[in-house]
């Protein structure tokens, strides 16, 4: 399906963007400790695990809650269009 590699992608950028940010919050940089960046790696997950239940068409809330995560970013709405529409398709 379209939507799991759509959130396959997205999912693999939360995580490049968490490490990223766990990066700049070490002291060294500037110790931007106040920012919540563990909430991007969290996001990230969901969205991997929804990608994975979209690609084997299982449990359709899982890859609903995956895609909502996604809806973050801009193609993330897209996956969720598509997961919603494909209902039927899952178990």
């Amino acid at each position: 399906m379209v939507a799991g590699l759509i959130m396959l992608i997205l999912g693999c950028l939360w995580a490049i963007m968490a490490v990223h940010l766990a990066i700049l919050s070490t002291p060294y940089y500037g110790g931007w400790t106040a920012a919540p960046w563990f909430i991007i790696p969290i996001l990230g997950i969901i969205v991997l695990v929804g990608s994975v239940y979209v690609g084997k068409a299982k449990r359709w809330k899982w890859a609903v809650i995956g895609s909502a995560c996604a809806a973050f970013v801009g193609l993330g709405i897209l996956a969720l269009i598509f997961v919603i529409r494909s209902k039927e398709e899952f178990e």
